[in-house]
This record gives structure tokens, C-alpha cells and sequence, in this order.
């Protein structure tokens, strides 16, 4: 671990350093360190920015403590000042084939296999918006409805009423919910968060701001829409098959999930749609509005679906009709 007499050496680099890897949530640029290339994370720009490094580094630091090496090897970090330090990963990400759904499969089952010998269960280590049932997803749907009707700037009210239509719609899928499948998860996951690893020839996963112990059924679904992940049929059944190999899914209890979720990632992309309206971009807010329209369909098509793994391969094959 890098000495606290270290890291501000370390921030001076942040200005003239070459490699820098923006993402939505953060700015990772690449520094020296004992000869050594380290990735500093920059969270420093968000109100969260305490919450999101500390859960990371929990979260890096435990599967480094169960001997996996999947994530980059946590070096450092500084909460008050939103910075993190950690193993660079010199690679770009590798596209979305069935080598890569594979990839997926494996760490699902490393990272559960690994939970499963962690008897203090929970350990104060919860995955952001995590879940015990299902309607704790129809909570968070309206609790996000109510921040975006509160929101100066949000100029789409036809946008709010078809998320308040759809919650409505969707209240009976709050029952018969099954059993959760505790598990860490990585919350943010796909192949938009993997990095292929140049020197060593392998795939590792990265942003784990997000990780902790939630239901496996709601990070199968999260991954299955995520905006970054253009799924096909094919790849998304296999991936689903891998997450059942390891899980063992209730798939009554996903296809109950998956509406809320849909219509969860509907919010967060309307919420998007704020965020660039207010910066001037209107091109790309319309885009999002879009988006969000597609993700309030996509919940009401599945809620009408059955509830099994029938109705979850027909909905693969759904295309929203804009």
C-alpha cells in the first residue's frame, strides 16, 4: 500500500500526465510510482465522491483478500479528497462475442464461489441500490420518479406520466417475488468494464464504485440492459445459461425483476437526458429521452410476459416499436 506521505506526490501528477481514461463517473490518468505505472481515480468532481471511492476500494481490497485477481490491485487511497489509487491495466476493452460472455461467466462464478466462504455475511459492504426483494426495485423506481418531478429543468412531463403509467401497470409484479440469491456483485458489470490486459494476455474487470453483496437476479438483469451492452439473442441467452450454471436463477423471480429494472434504467437515463439539456446538448438529450421512452416500453412488454424462462427468451427477441 502506498504511505499517506506518498499520495500527494503521487496527485501532482493528475495535471501532466498523458494517459487519462474519462469515464462517466470519473477521470483515471495514468502516474509513477516506484517505478511503478499506477491508475489515479478522480471522483473529486461529484458530491459522492467519498461513498464511491471507499465502497471501490472495499470492494478491491476483499476480492484481493480471497485471492482473486480479477480487478486491479488496490494501492492507495485518499477519501476526503476523492482520489483512489490503484494497478494500472495497460489494454482497451474487448468486444461483445462469445469469448467475451464467457469471460462474464467466469467471473460470476469466481466472485459467488468466493462469497459463499465469507460467513460475516453482508459485512457492512452493500452494493449501491441493492435489493432483498422486489419491491424494495418498485421503491427505488419511485423514489427516482418523484427526484425527477422535483428536478428544475426536467421539461418532460409526457415522459413522467408514461413512468408513473408504467409503475402502475407494473404493481402486481411486487408479489410472489421469490428468493433472493445473495452474492457480491460487481453492480456495473459487462464488457463496457472489462479491460483486456495487454502485458499479461488476460481479461481483467474494472469500476467496481458500485460493488457489494445484492441479488444475483438483479445483476443478471442490470447487465442484460445496460445502454453499453448491445446484446443479440444468442450471446444474451448464453449468458444467461452461465448465470444460471452458477447461480441457480428463479427465473419466476427474474422475469418479476426485470420490468422494475427496465423501467429503474428508464429513470437513470431520463435523468441523463436533464444532465445534458441543462449543458446545452440538446442532440444528445433527445437521444436519452428516447432511450428512456425505449426502457418504458421494454417494462411494460415484459411485465405481460410469462413468467419463466419462455417468456424471458421472448423478450430477447423484443424490439421496441418507436
Amino acid at each position: 500500500m502506498i504511505p499517506k506521505t506518498e499520495m500527494a506526490a503521487l496527485f501532482t501528477q493528475m495535471d501532466t500526465a498523458r494517459d487519462q481514461r474519462l469515464g462517466g463517473n470519473s477521470k483515471v490518468v495514468r502516474a509513477n510510482w516506484r517505478g511503478r505505472s499506477v491508475a489515479i481515480k478522480d471522483y473529486s468532481a461529484r458530491d459522492d465522491a467519498r461513498i464511491r471511492i471507499e465502497r471501490e476500494w472495499e470492494g478491491l481490497s476483499l476480492l484481493w483478500s480471497l485471492g482473486l485477481r480479477l480487478a486491479p490491485e488496490p494501492l492507495g487511497v485518499d477519501p476526503v479528497a476523492g482520489y483512489g489509487v490503484q494497478e494500472w491495466i495497460p489494454g482497451s476493452p474487448p468486444v461483445l462475442d462469445f469469448n467475451g460472455v464467457r469471460f462474464l461467466g467466469s467471473v460470476m462464478q469466481e466472485i459467488h464461489e468466493a462469497s459463499q466462504s465469507i460467513h460475516d455475511f453482508g459485512m457492512g459492504l452493500w452494493a449501491a441500490d441493492a435489493i432483498h426483494h422486489v419491491g424494495d426495485m418498485r421503491d427505488q423506481v419511485a423514489g427516482r420518479i418523484t427526484k425527477l418531478n422535483a428536478a428544475q429543468g426536467f421539461i418532460w412531463p409526457r415522459l413522467l406520466d408514461s413512468m408513473v403509467s408504467a409503475t402502475e401497470t407494473l404493481e402486481t409484479l411486487t408479489t410472489g417475488g421469490g428468493e433472493w440469491i445473495p452474492t457480491l456483485s460487481p453492480s456495473d458489470f459487462g464488457l463496457h468494464n472489462v479491460l483486456h490486459d495487454d502485458v499479461k494476455d488476460g481479461w481483467r474487470i474494472i469500476d467496481l464504485e458500485f460493488f457489494g453483496w445484492d441479488d444475483a437476479h438483479k445483476l443478471v438483469c442490470d447487465t442484460l440492459m445496460h445502454p453499453l451492452m448491445t446484446w443479440q439473442p444468442d450471446l444474451a441467452l448464453k449468458f444467461i445459461s452461465s448465470a444460471d450454471a452458477v447461480y441457480g436463477l428463479d427465473f419466476v423471480r427474474l422475469m418479476c425483476l426485470y420490468p422494475w429494472c427496465s423501467l429503474k434504467w428508464g429513470t437513470i437515463v431520463a435523468n441523463r437526458a436533464l444532465r445534458e439539456q441543462k449543458a446545452g446538448r440538446q442532440d444528445e438529450a433527445k437521444s436519452a429521452v428516447a432511450a428512456a421512452n425505449s426502457y418504458i416500453m421494454r417494462a411494460i412488454e415484459s411485465g405481460l410476459l410469462s413468467r419463466d424462462a419462455t417468456g424471458l427468451e421472448t423478450l430477447l427477441h423484443w424490439e421496441p416499436n418507436l
